[in-house]
C-alpha cells in the first residue's frame, strides 16, 4: 500500500498567490518541498522554518507580476543562510522586463554561481500533455502548460498572464491544480489539447477572477465544466484596481456545489463588512493520506459573506 502524505498550504499573502507542497513519509517526516510563487518572503520562511525545512527541491515562479514574484530575491538571501535550493523553474515572460522582473534576473544570476542552484525550463513539449519534475512514492507534480506554440501566442498577445506556469500535483484519486494567473485564451489552448484534465481542488486563477467566454477564450463556466473541481481555493485581498473575487465567479461555484475557501474577505465578497480587508479562512491547507483529503484552515470565523452562505 503507499502510504506517502501529501500537505499543501495556501498561504494567506493578501492579493497574490504562494503556495507549499510537502511529500511526507507515513511518519509524517518531509521527504520533498515545492514552493510555487513567492510575494512574501517572511510569511514563507516563517512557514518553512516552523516545519524545520532546510532543503527545497524546487521552486517556481509562475509568472513574473509582482503578486508572484517580488519575494523572491529576499527569500533566496535569507534561506540560503540556513539551508539549500535545488532548482529554479520559472519563465522570460516579457519582452521589456520590468524594474521587478530586471532586478530578479539579475540576482537569479549571483544565485546560480554561489549557490549551484539548476535553472528549470517551466515548459513542456509540443509533443506531450505534462512534463513530471518531481516523483515521490505514488505523487507526482507535473507541468501541464505552456508548450512552445502556447509560448509564442502568450508572447505575441503581450499576455503574461498566458505564460503561467500551470502544474498539476497528482496522487491516486487526488489532482490539485495551480492554476498562476492563467486568462481566457491560456484555458482555450491547454483544454483544447487536453480535454480530459480534471482535478477534485483547483487554486482559481488571477485570485477569483470571472472569465468571458470569447473567440479562441475559455469562459470560467466552460473551464469549471470540464476540470469538474469539487473545491476552489482563492487567494485574494482588498485590491481596488482588480476588485476580486468577482462576485459572478462566487455564484458560478456555489451554482456547481462547489465546495470554495478563501485566503481573505474583501469588499467584493461581503459588500464593504470589513474596513479595508480581514481574515476569512486565512491559510489554507490540504491534508491527504491514503484515498482520503481533509482541508484545515488557518481561522474560523462567524463573519459570512452573504455570498458565500
Amino acid at each position: 500500500m503507499n502510504n506517502s502524505i501529501q500537505q499543501v498550504k495556501f498561504l494567506n499573502v493578501g492579493h497574490g498567490d504562494s503556495s507549499v507542497i510537502y511529500l511526507m513519509s507515513e511518519e509524517r517526516e518531509i521527504k520533498h518541498t515545492i514552493i510555487i510563487d513567492i510575494p512574501d518572503s517572511v510569511k514563507l520562511y516563517k512557514e518553512l522554518d516552523s516545519n524545520k525545512v532546510k532543503t527545497i527541491d524546487i521552486l517556481i515562479i509562475s509568472h513574473t507580476d509582482a503578486d508572484h514574484c517580488r519575494g523572491l530575491n529576499d527569500f533566496i538571501d535569507n534561506f540560503t543562510k540556513i539551508g539549500n535550493i535545488n532548482k529554479l523553474c520559472f519563465n522570460i515572460d516579457r519582452s521589456i522586463p520590468t524594474n521587478t522582473l530586471a532586478l530578479m534576473l539579475k540576482r537569479i544570476m549571483e544565485y546560480i554561481k554561489r549557490f549551484k542552484i539548476v535553472l528549470e525550463p517551466g515548459i513542456i513539449s509540443t509533443e506531450t500533455l505534462e512534463r513530471k519534475i518531481l516523483e515521490y512514492n505514488g505523487a507526482e507534480l507535473s507541468i501541464i502548460y505552456p508548450d512552445k506554440v502556447d509560448e509564442a501566442c502568450a508572447y505575441l498577445e503581450n499576455n503574461v498572464n498566458d505564460m503561467s506556469v500551470v502544474c498539476l500535483l497528482k496522487k491516486a484519486d487526488l489532482q490539485i491544480l495551480f492554476t498562476g494567473d492563467l486568462g481566457s485564451k491560456g484555458w482555450h489552448r491547454l483544454l483544447n489539447k487536453n480535454d480530459k484534465l480534471l482535478c477534485q481542488i483547483i487554486k482559481m486563477p488571477h485570485h477569483g477572477a470571472f472569465y468571458e467566454d470569447g473567440e479562441n477564450a475559455k469562459g470560467l463556466e466552460e473551464i469549471i465544466k470540464i476540470l469538474k473541481p469539487k473545491v476552489a481555493i482563492i487567494s485574494s485581498a482588498q485590491n481596488k484596481k482588480y476588485k476580486q473575487p468577482d462576485k459572478r465567479t462566487i455564484e458560478l461555484l456555489k451554482s456547481k456545489g462547489i465546495e470554495i475557501y478563501c485566503t481573505q474577505y474583501t469588499q467584493m465578497c461581503n459588500g464593504g463588512v470589513c474596513e479595508g480587508s480581514c481574515e476569512c479562512s486565512g491559510n489554507i491547507c490540504v491534508l491527504n493520506q491514503d484515498t482520503k483529503y481533509t482541508i484545515e484552515t488557518e481561522f474560523t470565523t462567524s463573519l459570512k459573506s452573504s455570498a458565500c452562505i
